[in-house]
This record gives C-alpha cells, sequence and structure tokens, in this order.
C-alpha cells in the first residue's frame, strides 16, 4: 500500500492565505484585534483565536481566524470551516482542511501554488469510484505528474492506477520513471516487484525484486508471501529474512515460520530443522511447530527422531494436527492400530478434523493391509459424532453434515444440512448447503430449487459464494438440458 499523508499547508510550510495586518500591535494590557489575528494565525494560538472571534474583524480575517481555530483545536468542529467559507468564499485554506476531495480541489484551484497537493488529491481519488474506475482519476494523477514531479508517492500511485485500468504497460514504464528519479524508492520498487509477479515475468522480476527487497520497506514481507506462490523460494528466503533483520510488528514468530517453510521448499532442510530445534526449545508447548520439525526430519531420514517429535506433539492432548501426523506416520511404519488410535483421538471433543480427513479419504493406499477398515472406521466417527435427532442446534448439525460429505456419505450429508436449515430457517446459507447436498447426490432439480431459496432469503448470496453460484449455474444447466 502506498503511504499517504496529507499534510496541511500550515505544518509543511506551504503559502496559506494568512490574516496579517500592518497594524502595530497595541502597548495595553488588551491586545489588538490584528495581534490577536496573527497569534492565531502563526501560532495556532487557541486562546487567541477564540478572543479574535468576539471582536470587529473583516470578512477575510474572520473567516481565516475560523479555519485556524479548526486546525488550532485538538478536536475538530467541522462547522468552523463550514462557517469560514460562508464568511469567505475564497478561502482556500477552509476548503483545504474539509475531508472531501472535491473541497480539496476547489482549494487548488483558489490557490495555484498548491497545486503540487494533486498528488494528495489522486491518492483520495483512488478511494472514490468517480475517479477510480474513469479517466477522471488518470487526469488527476497527471495533474500531479506535471506539478509535482519529485514527490516519491506520484509514480507507484500513478502506476497503481494505471494497472487497475489494466494499463500495465504504462504502469511499468511510471515505475521505471520513479525509479530512475529516486533509485532508494521503496514504493516504486516494490510496486515494479509485484507488477512482475503479477504477470509472471520471471527475467524481469528477479532484478526487480532482489532491487525492492534490498530497500528499507514495510511491504516486503507481502513481496515474500507473492514470491512463494510463484515458487521463486530464494527471493522469498531473501525477502523473510530482511524482514526479521529490520522489524518487529508482533508477527515476527509468524515471518520467522515462513521463512523455516520456504527453507524446506529449497531443500535446505538441516538449515530449516535447526531452526525449527531453535524455536521449539522456546516454545516447548507448541504441538504445531513440533509436528513440522519431525515432518523435516522424517524428510531427512532421521526416523527415529521424527517419532520422537511427532509422539511429544500428540502427547497428553487431543489435536487435530498432531493426532493426524502420528497417525500418519504410524500407517508408513505398518503399525496401522496404532495409526486408527491416532485418527480416533484426532477426532475427540471435535466434529471434525480435516488433517485426517484428508488422510482417510485422499490416501487410501497409505493403509494397506487395513484398507479394508477404513470405511468402518468412517462409519464409526460418523456414528459418534451425529447429533441426537431432536437436536436443535443448527451449527451442530452443519459440521455432521460436512463430515458426512468430507466421508462421501451424501444422503446423510443431505440429512444435516435440512436438520440445519430447519433450526435456523432465516440463514440463507443454510440453503445453500441443502441445494450443496442435492448437487452430491446429482438430485439436480432439487439443488436448484435450494439454491434459489437461499436467493430469496439473501438477495446476492449466490454472488457472493462463488463455488455455489458455480453447481447452482451446472445444476441449472442440466435441468433446462434435460427439458429440451
Amino acid at each position: 500500500m502506498i503511504a499517504m499523508l496529507t499534510v496541511s499547508p500550515i505544518s509543511s510550510g506551504q503559502t496559506a492565505p494568512a490574516a496579517k495586518s500592518t497594524v502595530r500591535v497595541n502597548r495595553t494590557h488588551h491586545p489588538s484585534a490584528a495581534a490577536l489575528v496573527a497569534r492565531c494565525t502563526e501560532q495556532l494560538d487557541l486562546g487567541a483565536c477564540e478572543r479574535a472571534l468576539k471582536l470587529q474583524l473583516s470578512p477575510k480575517e474572520k473567516s481565516q481566524v475560523l479555519a485556524f481555530e479548526f486546525e488550532a483545536q485538538p478536536d475538530s468542529d467541522w462547522k468552523l470551516l463550514d462557517a469560514a467559507i460562508a464568511v469567505d468564499p475564497q478561502n482556500a485554506l477552509a476548503y483545504f482542511l474539509r475531508p472531501n476531495l472535491e473541497s480539496f480541489l476547489k482549494a487548488i484551484e483558489l490557490n495555484p501554488q498548491w497545486k503540487r497537493y494533486y498528488v494528495d488529491a489522486a491518492l483520495i481519488a483512488t478511494r472514490n469510484p468517480k475517479y477510480a474506475s474513469t479517466d477522471e482519476g488518470l487526469k488527476l494523477w497527471q495533474l500531479a505528474l506535471e506539478n509535482a514531479p519529485d514527490d516519491p508517492r506520484l509514480y507507484p500511485g500513478y502506476a497503481k492506477t494505471l494497472k487497475a485500468r489494466g494499463k500495465t504497460g504504462e504502469a511499468e514504464a511510471m515505475l521505471k520513471r520513479g525509479v530512475a528519479a529516486n533509485p532508494d524508492d521503496a514504493d516504486s520498487a516494490a510496486e515494479l516487484c509485484d507488477l512482475y509477479i503479477m504477470e509472471k515475468d520471471f527475467a524481469k522480476l528477479r532484478p526487480a525484486c532482489r532491487r525492492a527487497i534490498e530497500i528499507p520497506t514495510g511491504r516486503v514481507d507481502l513481496l515474500a508471501w507473492e514470491l512463494v506462490d510463484v515458487k521463486e523460494y530464494a527471493l522469498a528466503e531473501a525477502a523473510y529474512r530482511a524482514w526479521l533483520q529490520r522489524y518487529d510488528d508482533g508477527q515476527w514468530n509468524v515471518r520467522f515460520l515462513n521463512l523455516v517453510n520456504v527453507l524446506r521448499q529449497e531443500g535446505k532442510l538441516a538449515e530449516a530443522a535447526a531452526m525449527e530445534r531453535w524455536y521449539i526449545a522456546i516454545h516447548p508447548d507448541y504441538p504445531g511447530e513440533r509436528v513440522q520439525y519431525g515432518m523435516l526430519l522424517e524428510q531427512m531420514g532421521n526416523i527415529a527422531a521424527a517419532q520422537e517429535q511427532y509422539e511429544l506433539a500428540a502427547k497428553d492432548r487431543n489435536d487435530c494436527g498432531a493426532n493426524a501426523q502420528l497417525g500418519r506416520f504410524y500407517l508408513h511404519q505398518k503399525r496401522y492400530d496404532d495409526a486408527f488410535k491416532e485418527f480416533e483421538k484426532s477426532y475427540e471433543g471435535q466434529s471434525t478434523c480435516p488433517d485426517t480427513t484428508y488422510i482417510l479419504t485422499h490416501n487410501p493406499d497409505a493403509f494397506g493391509t487395513a484398507r479394508s477398515r477404513v470405511l468402518a472406521f468412517q462409519s464409526t466417527m460418523l456414528a459418534q459424532a451425529r447429533p441426537k435427532d431432536d437436536e436443535k442446534s443448527a451449527e451442530a448439525w452443519n459440521r455432521y453434515g460436512m463430515m458426512a460429505q468430507e466421508f462421501g456419505r451424501f444422503q446423510e450429508e443431505l440429512t444435516a444440512y435440512r436438520k440445519a436449515a430447519e433450526s435456523s430457517p432465516n440463514e440463507a446459507f443454510r440453503f445453500g448447503a441443502v441445494g450443496w447436498a442435492y448437487y452430491d447426490l446429482h438430485r439436480f432439480r432439487e439443488a436448484v430449487e435450494a439454491f434459489e431459496q437461499a436467493e430469496k432469503k439473501q438477495p446476492g448470496y449466490l454472488k457472493s459464494a462463488p463455488e455455489v453460484l458455480k453447481r447452482y449455474q451446472e445444476s441449472l444447466a442440466i435441468v433446462r438440458g434435460s427439458k429440451q
């Protein structure tokens, strides 16, 4: 995100309409109007502003005092600016301080010396649909370019607007101008890296992202995430290391563990394992990291050490991830009874465990001679998780429906989702789930009816749930095709 700091001309040294009088200050204990106006407008003396307003002032002086009183107040009272403009419609500062784009542009019109503030105006416009989605926004950026070519916010901001309009070539050219104008411009460098990541232009991406990582910027962790997504692990590693050296926003642990994962992706298993070992020494009660450490050790062929970590992670607790991974480890060792015990533990105290469900449904060969036990185990888990028939909790039935769906028990899925919809008839997504179950059963006509019922309860629901919408459209196409 581009940093935006709208600085008032008062604090930035820009030329502002000032109320300066040539009348000399009197020597009595009662300051003159001119003296009070000067103290108000030059020193932001709130008391002087309030006292000046009680005196006889010209319209221009009164308008200026009102604007500066607004600036001096700890809590802004927007009525002061309205009053300032009412008294003097030519008061550029009063327009400038109002929190909307139209007033901001009016201020620049009234005071051409402030044209460099077109950069701020253009940044404000990115949040205004009227400008963000039309050429009006680009016109503002062009004005900014003409009047403030030295503002470092200009090039990345202009480029983002161009990119949003699909003008990636022009966006690239603008960012290159920004980098050329200021080689240490972190935002332009980061945006250029981001652009090449989006286009998957690896030849340009590597030098651009390398430079972006070298320049201190708070965006480096986001770049690291995006680089992982395109499998540029070496650059992602450099980005995470740079972030860990420079920053700590309270998410240091997250970045550290992300770096461990990147090292693993690069095949730097020994280094990743050493970092996991260091982390576990500090956080011995984090089962998830013991599991990750165990997986690294297993990948390195250190089976005994991996087993120790898996068992420590699952010891004296029922944890979905830890029990599931220990069960998976036992499967690979052909310890099938131990594996099923761990899978059962992974479901205790919770209705579902995605890790175990995945192993049970996507890795049948791992069960070897125990493969025939999988269906029976699934049935047992479903029976244990099934709410009583008079259960009124929609969420309880929903969780059971999800489990049944994961195990491919679509009739039970339908029963569960219908129960959830009956318990909570005003929630559209419950009926979307019913439609999904009918879809899984290839009962497309009923699926269409359920999806449309969900849409009636919450107009726009289908568009807000793309996967549900996809199944609705497929079901509708099949129903219409069967009528022809």
